[in-house]
């Protein structure tokens, strides 16, 4: 059951739910929202179950609460969008100082402190280059991750700093210069995460968004990197990832002991000797199993086209319509009944019927199970039985011989 949030486009459920009636599998995102009011995301697969003649009898729905994915994505957007603007400023202030040179120095000197005093601090690190890959500015969260605190950086390249600390960043020092590359290749914003490894045997893993940028007429002007520490989230995200494999494992053993089950119930409604049916509140009747079709004398195809109304003998209609009514209102749960059905050649079945009603969570009726044994017979034998008490009596009360019945003892 989905608590809509009301954030999302109707187009989408009207889309799941389009695809769903399909047959098909429908995965999304979901804006819902739970039953004491909290909006929360979903990653959300849906798939129908259909039984064995294609019909879809219910859903299956694996979901994966991505609320703080969504959070964090919405807040490195916010910090991206933040930041574009940084560089944006900075480039038109650059821009303008090139063009008019008449910027003095401690004007300069004062925005480049208050340009540093932003960039510090934040624990992502953050890292200007020219167009040729040499550092320009990089704040102090990135000195400290590839231990260049007390390295002079400026207009120096990735690999010309990898001289200037431990080995082990010599590695993380090339890749960058690779990746530059493709993002200068590429002229657009890229996107990735980057490995680094630490001085304690650990290591640190960021998500890495660098910004080309260019002149007007195409040269390479700078590149904006810009990183955040997502350690502790790939280590919760590989987490969740284990226990979202569990749970499919665990959907998949539930599925196949439902369809083992299904199976088992195919069996025996198949195979028994009492009908078997499926029918709607309204009487027509979903599906039957060979031996109500015998009861009765009408084809699967004929049954489908009818209710089971239409072969119940009319005296029997009253009592049948009120046992109905009570079970749609909740009344009752169950109900047996005798009654007669009209044999499609015309003849009187006489059968017993053991009727349950299946409900959905809110109680709205589905459909019933109806169990038919033909009692016909049973109802013939009782018949002559009567009828060879009542030739007895009424031979024993009007003979003129007296007459009387003792038991063994003589009483």
């Amino acid at each position: 059951r989905i608590l809509k949030s009301g954030n999302m486009s109707p187009e989408i459920y009207e889309n799941m739910w389009a695809t769903l009636l399909k047959g098909d599998v429908w995965q999304g995102e979901l804006h819902n929202k739970k039953k004491n009011g909290e909006l929360y995301w979903e990653q959300t697969t849906i798939s129908p179950v259909k039984n064995a003649s294609g019909k879809t009898t219910h859903f299956v729905a694996i979901k994966d609460n991505i609320t703080k994915r969504k959070e964090v994505e919405r807040e490195l957007n916010k910090y991206r969008e933040h930041l574009e603007e940084l560089v944006d400023a900075r480039t038109i202030a650059l821009n303008e100082e090139v063009e008019r040179h008449q910027q003095t120095a401690s004007a300069l000197r004062l925005n480049e402190e208050r340009l540093r005093t932003l960039i510090n601090s934040t624990p992502d690190i953050i890292c200007f280059k020219d167009g040729q890959g040499r550092w320009l500015e990089a704040n102090d969260a990135d000195l400290e991750l590839f231990s260049l605190t007390n390295v002079d950086y400026y207009n120096k390249t990735d690999a010309e700093l990898a001289e200037f600390t431990a080995p082990l960043y010599k590695e993380s020092f090339l890749a960058c210069e690779l990746s530059d590359e493709e993002t200068w290749q590429t002229g657009s914003v890229t996107r990735g995460k980057e490995i680094i490894p630490k001085a304690d045997g650990t290591t640190k893993i960021y998500d890495v968004i660098k910004v080309p940028l260019f002149w007007s007429d195409g040269a390479r002007k700078g590149l904006v990197v810009l990183g955040r520490d997502i350690t502790e989230r790939e280590k919760v995200e590989g987490e969740l990832a284990k226990h979202r494999e569990h749970l499919e494992e665990l959907v998949e053993k539930r599925t196949t002991a439902l369809q083992e089950s299904e199976e088992r119930f195919r069996g025996a409604f198949e195979n028994t000797s009492i009908g078997m049916s499926l029918t709607t509140p309204e009487g027509n009747i979903l599906q039957a199993n060979d031996a109500l079709y015998n009861i009765v004398g009408y084809s699967e195809e004929e049954l489908k086209e009818m209710t089971f109304w239409d072969f119940t003998h009319p005296d029997d209609m009253a009592e049948n319509r009120t046992l109905v009514t009570q079970l749609l209102t909740g009344e009752i749960s169950t109900y047996r009944l005798e009654k007669r059905y009209l044999h499609k050649d015309g003849h009187i079945v006489w059968v017993f019927l053991d009727i349950a009603l299946v409900r959905d969570e809110q109680e709205t009726p589905l459909y019933s199970i109806v169990l038919t044994q033909d009692i016909t017979e049973k109802k013939k034998a009782e018949a002559a039985l009567r009828e060879s008490e009542d030739r007895f009596r009424a031979a024993f009360e009007n003979t003129a011989i007296g007459r009387a019945l003792e038991d063994v003892e003589g009483n």
